[in-house]
């Protein structure tokens, strides 16, 4: 019974540091998972600014061909505005000549009579009035000609400053978007670096506590076999020395599984059909087998395998087998209080 207590309490204090352990893992896990999360909101509103400013730029380089041809329309009208002044020098040149010949006509008609003299003169006073009346247009049209020039200096100038102060925002702009899309870029490198070392100790962590709970399990099923080997010698030596031998012993048993197969099995079938009865599925019973052989041996065998055994499936099972349902059947062989229920 002191065993039996003993059991218990190391599989009770297996289960609580497994669980514990267990718990402690997940806690670092969702503590990731939430930084991970973080970093890809940050990520995404990173995202969404840079398209905003992508967008900022678009428009302004849509804008920028409409500078240009407003630039160009003033071009143009600077240009016809130039064309225009040959023609009024024309046209002062023309008028000059006129006078010129006006002149030469006058000197001719000197030596004409003063009747003459006078009509000339009035004709001359009538000409430089015209001709003042002329010269005061010309005048008034070039002083416009210089207004407009100089009008359209200063807007061709000042659109060109509005150009240059654009271009170098833009440029500003593109300027500031490079150096943030680089600091933004250190930013989440250096996050998923630090999320892939995290990642890295924790899985390595597991691994560690895996093979921890490898070697405690495997310790624990050696001391319990170790135990339950020691209980059984117990319990036969108390029934030989009773004289009740109703059942083979664990070393009969392991003696017959080469020499009396027929006999391995049909204890096997009264041991599975009993737990059936107790409430006890297949498929959990073959589990079991299944997972203590590869305890065991390393290697082991399958449920589909145990399965087979059962139903005999398999004419000539493999010595594998036969060890590995052998192990089993002492192992409960010695845990069955109720002897007298196990036919062979």
């Amino acid at each position: 019974m002191m065993y039996f207590y003993f059991i218990i309490s190391c599989l009770f204090i297996l289960w609580h540091k497994i669980n514990s352990t267990s718990k402690i893992e997940t806690k670092k896990i969702d503590a990731l998972l939430a930084l991970s999360n973080e970093i890809r909101n940050e990520i995404i509103e990173i995202r969404n600014d840079i398209t905003e400013i992508r967008n900022n730029i678009t428009e302004i380089r849509n804008d920028i061909p409409e500078i240009r041809n407003d630039i160009t329309k003033i071009q143009n009208d600077i240009t016809k505005t130039r064309n225009d002044i040959p023609e009024i020098c024309n046209d002062i040149t023309e008028m000059r000549n006129n006078i010129t010949e006006i002149r030469n006509s006058i000197n001719k008609l000197r030596g004409t009579s003063k009747t003459e003299n006078g009509k000339v003169e009035k004709a001359i006073s009538d000409f430089k009035e015209k001709s003042k009346t002329d010269n005061e247009k010309v005048e008034k049209a070039i002083s416009d000609l210089r207004i407009s020039i100089i009008r359209t200096h200063e807007i061709s100038k000042n659109e060109n400053k509005s150009t240059e102060k654009t271009l170098s925002d833009l440029s500003n702009n593109i300027n500031r978007i490079h150096y943030t899309s680089q600091t933004e870029n250190k930013k989440i490198e250096k996050s998923i670096s630090n999320l892939n070392n995290d990642i890295n100790r924790i899985h390595e962590t597991f691994q560690t506590e895996k093979e921890r709970i490898k070697r405690a399990i495997s310790d624990f099923i050696s001391n319990l076999s170790n135990c339950i080997n020691e209980i059984r010698e117990v319990e036969l030596k108390h029934t030989s020395q009773a004289g009740l031998n109703l059942f083979p012993t664990a070393n009969n048993i392991k003696t017959r599984q080469y020499q009396d197969k027929e006999t391995l099995w049909k204890v096997f079938k009264s041991l599975i059909d009993q737990k059936k009865s107790e409430g006890y599925s297949n498929n959990s019973m073959f589990e079991e087998i299944a997972y203590e052989s590869k305890i065991n041996s390393g290697s082991g065998i399958c449920a589909k395998t145990a399965y087979n055994y059962y139903h005999r499936n398999t004419k000539k099972p493999q010595d594998k087998t036969v060890n590995a349902i052998s192990n089993w059947v002492i192992k409960e062989v010695g845990n069955i209080k109720e002897v007298g229920k196990i036919v062979i």
